[in-house]
């Protein structure tokens, strides 16, 4: 393969040359930078023998759009998500001047390939981003398809079953490149196979005991340390654990939502559609209404201060808050335990409530709207009733 970057007026001509091409192929840049980040893209397709038909010379480029263009115009019109701009970014390096007509099926085989092997993306991650994917092609073939025409179909739902998990020839030579890569000593990050991960984990009763008692700065048995009192985050914890709420639900409570009177909550929800707020009331048990009641005395607008009620600051609160959980949880030896866990043990508790007469105090369906879900599947993926508690239910 033969390449060049040359400027040009002050712009960026890239000529490459290749086997596979039936002409030599020319492109102009704005930097240089965009130049050599695109002919590294286009190498590392020619190189596994595919032609992306869109770099042609005589490609038709008013019926024939750069999926850029695409993303950009879905940006602009359709419904994107916080979560769905971040997938795009981390994968838009991938279609630099490919075109639509270039997306095939092998070629969404390849890019599956790539985000295992090169990406070394988990089997979640890749559905993710095969998942933007596929409904931006949904909303792009809904929009340029004539009326009564034969829509065309879309490479990223024909997948099959399983596209997104590991081949065992795929974890061996991942395997053989980590070793590879420890017999030369070098400075690499190992690769390997990854595989979905169910989070079954709760919190034990003497698991908690140790949280609350390093959040009330006392010292834990064998602990050369003590943790200082932290009210703030002591009370963030029992809200999320009692509640269910997400952890940026709960840190950015403000007290005008409580209706500490009537028993419940208003919150704003982070799962809208779209990005957008999906309100919803949650009911709160007597004991923390009693204590968000004593924490909430004298303030006036925010609950937590973790928050200053911009947008731009909640991504920073967000990670420093997990990181004080990773740094709560370890100190109090609950080891394999993450912040959103909280959550899961929250549903659990919500499912284990039990009325004065000794029924189940909530249906399934209020659960899915306390935990702010409409897929009723989240309560199968949420609710990890302990063995012990169902075994003691009928010795009782």
């Amino acid at each position: 393969m033969a390449q060049n970057i040359q400027e040009r007026d002050g712009r960026f001509q890239l000529r490459i040359k290749h086997k596979l091409l039936d002409r030599p192929y020319f492109s102009t840049f704005d930097t240089e930078a965009e130049a050599e980040e695109y002919r590294d893209t286009l190498k590392s397709y020619l190189k596994r023998g595919m032609v992306p038909r869109g770099i042609q010379p005589d490609a038709p480029a008013t019926q024939d759009p750069l999926v850029v263009e695409v993303v950009r115009s879905y940006e602009k019109l359709g419904p994107v998500t916080p979560f769905d701009a971040e997938m795009l970014s981390a994968t838009m390096g991938d279609f630099l001047g490919v075109r639509v007509s270039s997306i095939t099926a092998e070629w969404v085989d390849a890019f599956v390939k790539n985000l295992k092997m090169v990406a070394n993306n988990s089997p979640g991650t890749i559905r993710k981003k095969v998942g933007v994917y596929g409904r931006i092609f949904d909303w792009h073939i809904r929009r340029t398809t004539a009326r009564g025409a034969q829509k065309p179909s879309n490479p990223f739902r024909h997948l099959p079953n399983g596209y997104s998990t590991y081949t065992r020839d795929e974890a061996k030579h991942l395997d053989a490149e980590a070793k590879k890569a420890v017999t030369m000593g070098k400075p690499v990050k190992v690769k390997k196979a990854k595989r979905d991960q169910s989070r079954v984990r709760r919190l034990g009763p003497d698991e908690e005991v140790r949280v609350r008692t390093a959040l009330r700065g006392e010292r834990l048995p064998g602990a050369v340390w003590i943790r200082p009192p932290n009210p703030d985050l002591s009370m963030l914890f029992e809200l999320i654990v009692d509640s269910g709420l997400r952890l940026r639900e709960a840190y950015t409570l403000r007290v005008d939502y409580l209706q500490l009177d009537r028993g419940f909550t208003k919150v704003d929800g982070t799962k809208g559609r779209g990005g957008e707020v999906k309100p919803r009331i949650v009911p709160l048990k007597p004991a923390l209404v009693d204590k968000l009641r004593a924490y909430a005395k004298g303030k006036n607008d925010i609950l937590f201060p973790y928050w200053d009620g911009t947008e731009e600051c909640k991504k920073k609160a967000t990670r420093a808050l997990v990181q004080a959980f990773r740094r709560l949880f370890a100190h109090a030896k609950v080891h394999d335990f993450k912040e959103h866990d909280l959550r899961h043990e929250a549903c659990c508790r919500w499912f284990e409530l039990r009325g004065k007469d000794g029924h189940w105090l909530y249906s399934d369906v209020e659960i899915c709207k306390i935990m702010g879900w409409t897929d009723y599947s989240m309560v199968l993926r949420y609710a990890s009733i302990r063995g012990e508690d169902l075994a003691a239910r009928m010795a009782a």
